[in-house]
């Protein structure tokens, strides 16, 4: 059986139990780099977040006006970039988020 380490108390439990936390919210999280974005999900969900993976700033926007009251929470990646000139760079991502009526400032 999988054991999970909580390595704050030193405590170990089956991860049956830690499965059992109660779900938190659905958070975008837009991150073009695949390894960084996959290790983000994985971490998020572990600890009861639900999460939405874009792996480009055009597809997150999609996300989010698809369903902008969706989301808890958007995990934007500040260097995501343009580099062939075909997608979105963070800050017009980030503008997008900023001019949704669903967005609260924090």
């Amino acid at each position: 059986m999988a054991r999970i380490v909580d390595y704050r108390t030193r405590i170990e439990r089956p991860m049956a139990q830690e499965m059992s936390v109660a779900r938190r919210g659905e958070i975008l999280l837009i991150e073009d780099r695949e390894d960084v974005r996959e290790g983000l999900a994985q971490l998020l969900e572990l600890h009861g977040f639900m999460v939405t993976e874009a792996a480009d700033g055009d597809r997150g926007i999609r996300e989010l006006t698809a369903q902008p009251q969706a989301f808890a929470l958007v995990l934007l990646d500040l260097l995501l970039g343009d580099l062939d000139g075909s997608g979105s760079t963070s800050g017009s991502v980030s503008l997008a988020i900023r001019s949704s009526r669903t967005c609260r400032r924090l």
